[in-house]
């Protein structure tokens, strides 16, 4: 019997309670709160000028497509950074992020269709990279309540080096 070594990258994501969150997850929770009293926020009254500057490079903002696709609005630049590329204007099928988009797509299909944040744990494995990271989906409302849109904070907990996740996800093919 041959037992064969399991294919990088090796990808595990987890749903954390808020106080189990990194300081900045945290953070824009209590924040949209402050502001807003609770979810969906209403698109039309989120402000990025209201929250603290060190979270904005690290946010996006997602479009719900009615197929159930999703459409990067926003892809900010520590984002781009890290991944080695800006998704601005990409589905979120198309983006190389190397995470199995069939999980991210059902995490950001659940937070649309439950209206609530959720804050989940990524780890992911190949062979020059182990990383780290908590991710915050906040629903985002028309004027009329349907959520038709998720802002979402990265926050790398955890990395083993200054590669970029692009290049480690290219090297473990």
């Amino acid at each position: 019997m041959s037992l064969l070594a399991p294919t990088l990258p090796l990808w595990s994501t987890t749903d954390l309670r808020e106080d189990e969150a990194s300081p900045p997850c945290r953070m824009l929770l209590d924040r949209l709160r402050q502001l807003h009293g609770g979810f969906p926020v209403p698109k039309s009254a989120f402000r990025p000028e209201d929250l603290s500057p060190s979270l904005l490079p690290r946010l996006c903002l997602l479009e719900a497509l009615p197929d159930g696709e999703f459409r990067f609005r926003l892809f900010a630049a520590a984002l781009a950074a890290a991944y080695g590329e800006d998704l601005t204007g990409r589905l979120l099928r198309h983006a190389v992020t190397g995470e199995p988009t069939d999980a991210v797509h059902r995490i950001y299909r659940e937070t649309v269709a439950s209206g609530q944040p959720r804050v989940t744990r990524t780890r992911v494995r190949t062979s020059s990279l182990p990383m780290t990271y908590d991710r915050v989906i906040c629903p985002l409302a028309d004027e009329a309540g349907a959520v038709r849109w998720v802002l979402v904070l990265l926050v790398v907990v955890e990395r083993a080096d200054h590669m970029t996740v692009l290049e480690a996800i290219r090297s473990a093919r």
